[in-house]
């Protein structure tokens, strides 16, 4: 097989294939709240989260969210603020103009400005939400200049009317823009010490706000298709991910927020329940006394089962995978090493925002994608398998090619994600069928599908969640749709 065939396996079963986030999803649900451990505030729950996930944060920042941040702890988020707004790394001062802190973290924020002056600092000390506020601003600044800072606001807070001109512009910016809040409706609480989730909530803020000022949020292969009297929505899906897919369009989120439900090719909730846990379990192993080594070349037998042991899986254990299943296994494992990660998927982002609020529902459902893989051919199984291993430079080609295609998703790019995706002419037995089996037959049962939720007489708004290479090409949902239906891109 021909490498691109390869890297091809990847891509496709990546943008087409969910089931790759059901054992995500349910180590997620099964996570146990612990007594002990100190959680974040409700409220704060996901500001902790993205600021992480961001990269704005130490790790050491995940634990003891009530503490007081310190002044350094607070110059090292500005200084990761502006090396993530910018994508690039800041070159330190070479000595610091300060007695009692000479940090790397010190010397880049003196770099870009963020702290200015000379003699005593006391980097250990309290930072107040005014410093927070300050330092917040100048990162955004430095890191965006040709941003609009001026804020025609009236603070109304009775601790706003002792600040300086310069303080008062860089507080009514921050405010204005919804990234500092106030701690009542007549206090900033400028003063008082800022906490650690405090400051993951306002960097979390502070980043999100910032990219979609520079018109860099993620634009997806997203449509509205409508008819005489109805609307639904369609986003093509990456099912592993990194945090630079997010966050998403305006665009993107709010016809999500206004619709009734989530549809996406199989329900993550109900696919975690124990009955379909088991009947895929059941249908990735063989049940009698065959096993992989009988079904695949030595070569590959010794690749997978060397990737399992290095992550703990036993052979004992890995040699009762059919191949289409330690080709799953092995897409998630070659892919760990990086920072692509399936609980970054577009489907578990929004059915996490769904579940609870919105109505879910399934095109396909968990049996109907286990049920697929497994009547594939033995070739085809096999060719799958040897599609996904490799050496080290095929895994590093796979996550090379993958970012490119996220640079793709993220542009709306949809002329670049179809070459990408697209077979050629001359292809092999097994990729035919793997072309009718996972993408022909699948597009056609979609389309049906989304043209039944468009004839719904109760008129619901469906926001429709499924595989990006069910999305686009000459067979693909939306060309479908365009023949008696409006259907636009929203970029």
């Amino acid at each position: 097989m021909k490498g691109i065939l390869k890297v091809r396996f990847v891509l496709l079963s990546l943008v087409m294939v969910l089931t790759l986030q059901i054992n995500v999803f349910a180590a997620e649900q099964i996570q146990p709240m612990s007594d002990t451990v100190e959680q974040p505030s409700t409220w704060a729950a996901e500001g902790v989260k993205w600021s992480s996930l961001y990269g704005l944060v130490d790790k050491k920042f995940l634990s003891k969210y009530q503490s007081n941040v310190n002044k350094e702890e607070l110059f090292d988020i500005g200084v990761n603020l502006y090396e993530k707004l910018t994508g690039k790394a800041i070159v330190p001062v070479k000595k610091s103009p300060f007695t009692d802190a000479n940090s790397e973290t010190i010397l880049k924020a003196y770099s870009i400005k963020i702290v200015e002056g000379k003699g005593k600092l006391e980097p250990k000390k309290a930072a107040t939400r005014l410093d927070v506020t300050t330092v917040i601003y100048k990162a955004i600044r430095a890191a965006q200049p040709s941003f609009n800072f001026k804020a025609d606001i009236k603070l109304n807070h009775r601790d706003a009317g002792k600040l300086t001109a310069s303080l008062c512009d860089m507080v009514k910016y921050i405010y204005s823009k919804n990234i500092l809040r106030g701690k009542t409706n007549s206090l900033l609480g400028l003063n008082l010490p800022c906490t650690r989730q405090e400051i993951m909530v306002i960097a979390s803020r502070a980043y999100e706000f910032s990219i979609y000022e520079a018109g860099k949020a993620s634009k997806g292969p997203f449509w509205k298709v409508s008819d005489e009297d109805s609307s639904i929505y369609l986003l093509g899906s990456i099912h592993i991910a990194d945090p630079s897919l997010y966050p998403m369009s305006k665009d993107i989120l709010n016809a999500f927020e206004k619709s009734d439900s989530l549809v996406l090719e199989l329900d993550l909730v109900k696919s975690t329940e124990a009955d379909a846990i088991e009947y895929m379990q059941q249908k990735m192993v063989y049940q009698d006394e065959d096993s992989l080594d009988k079904n695949v070349s030595k070569e590959i037998y010794d690749s997978f089962i060397d990737l399992a042991k290095s992550n703990g899986i036993p052979e004992a254990i890995a040699k009762k995978y059919k191949p289409w299943a330690a080709a799953l296994i092995a897409q998630n494992l070659v892919l760990s090493g990086s920072n692509m990660d399936s609980s970054l998927g577009v489907d578990l982002f929004f059915t996490s925002k769904a579940t609870g609020k919105k109505e879910i529902l399934e095109i396909e459902g968990l049996k109907f994608q286990i049920d697929l893989f497994d009547s594939f051919s033995k070739e085809l199984q096999i060719q799958y398998l040897t599609g996904i291993l490799g050496s080290e430079e095929s895994a590093d080609e796979q996550v090379d090619v993958l970012k490119d295609m996220l640079k793709a998703w993220k542009e709306g790019n949809i002329s670049d994600l179809e070459k990408m995706l697209e077979l050629e002419n001359d292809i092999s037995e097994e990729m035919k069928e793997f072309n009718e089996k996972l993408i022909i037959t699948r597009n056609d049962n979609m389309t049906k599908k989304v043209k039944e939720y468009l004839a719904d007489p109760s008129r619901k708004t469906y926001f429709v969640v499924v595989g990006a290479a069910h999305m686009i090409g000459d067979n693909g949902i939306a060309t479908q749709l365009k023949d008696g239906y409006k259907i636009e891109q929203i970029k």
